[in-house]
């Protein structure tokens, strides 16, 4: 179901790259990719791409729709209880380092 879900709120576009994005887009692109993973239950993948979307937008000025910001908070949460915090921290730490 939430895989479904998620798929709702990030459409699967084969226009959509990193390369060919500017930060927001890849900020959004990212969040889409760890709602999936999450879906997946592929919770430290996820958590690694949370980070690295967070370091895009704090790298920007960009912000996040209330919409963005409601999906990527549900996300986090998820991600957070089923990895437990210091696997989570660990995991987006490393996310907030990988260069895109």
């Amino acid at each position: 179901m939430r895989q479904g879900l998620a798929l709702l709120y990030y459409p699967l576009d084969p226009t959509l790259s990193l390369e060919n994005s500017d930060a927001l887009d890849r900020g959004c692109i990212l969040l889409g990719a760890a709602a999936l993973l999450a879906a997946q239950v592929r919770l430290e993948p996820a958590a690694r791409i949370l980070g690295a979307s967070d370091a895009i937008y704090k790298q920007t000025a960009a912000g996040l729709s209330p919409r963005e910001r409601s999906e990527e908070a549900a996300t986090c949460e998820s991600v957070r209880a089923g990895l437990g915090e210091a696997a989570y921290s660990e995991a987006f730490a490393q996310g907030q380092g990988l260069s895109l």
